[in-house]
């Protein structure tokens, strides 16, 4: 979860998890429960694991955003994410 609410202009904005809650149907998430059940995994096992990716994820990304020096991740999925993060934001990034 973010560490600070979302501000433009001093006005607070929605997380993009929040406006995607919106619009998504449980249908997806339904079946990869059931798939989880299928493959002999613990679906809140597997929810928590891939929270904690999230998380350290949107820290690292926070960090490099505000210009902190983000952590090295031990993670090689995190780790991972965060390098495609990185390309995606010198793609993007107006800066």
């Amino acid at each position: 979860m973010p560490t600070i609410p979302y501000k433009i202009d001093g006005k607070r904005i929605p997380s993009v998890t929040t406006i995607n809650g919106r619009f998504k149907s449980a249908d997806a998430l339904t079946h990869w429960a059931w798939q989880c059940g299928i493959d002999g995994l613990d679906y809140r096992e597997e929810k928590n694991k891939a929270g904690a990716i999230g998380t350290d994820l949107h820290n690292l990304a926070e960090e490099f955003i505000k210009g902190n020096e983000p952590f090295v991740s031990k993670d090689p999925i995190v780790h991972h994410c965060f390098l495609q993060f990185l390309d995606w934001w010198k793609e993007f990034s107006s800066e």
